[in-house]
């Protein structure tokens, strides 16, 4: 879910707006990960499968999360249960995707860009 704010957007309220959303998909998600299919009508036991991911997205950031769009590593921005998120300065550092994305890189070759997935710089 892509919610699009001007970039000179800022203030409280929209922040808090985002951190309710990204709250709220994360705990869908977790929801969406413990049902039992067998306990939902069977025509929509294949929605279990969707998961959420929700972006603030400011025009500044475009090319960034179109890039991440293209390139299919957005995917990688899905907080995962159990995960370690650490901001290492440029770049953030979620641990068990990183494993995923070396065995992806071993696996398929390809672009390291799999392993190190860089912050949007905040200025473009």
């Amino acid at each position: 879910m892509v919610e699009i704010k001007s970039d000179d957007d800022q203030s409280e309220e929209t922040r808090a707006k985002a951190q309710f959303a990204q709250d709220h998909f994360r705990a869908l998600n977790q929801r969406l990960r413990e049902v039992n299919p067998v306990d939902l009508p069977e025509p929509f036991r294949g929605s279990i499968n969707h998961q959420y991911i929700f972006y603030l997205l400011q025009p500044n950031r475009y090319p960034w999360w179109f890039s991440r769009l293209r390139d299919g590593i957005f995917i990688f921005d899905l907080a995962m249960p159990g995960e370690t998120e650490i901001d290492e300065g440029d770049k953030l550092v979620h641990y068990p995707v990183q494993q995923a994305a070396a065995l992806v890189q071993e696996q398929f070759g390809g672009d390291p860009k799999w392993i190190q997935i860089k912050k949007p710089n905040k200025e473009t």
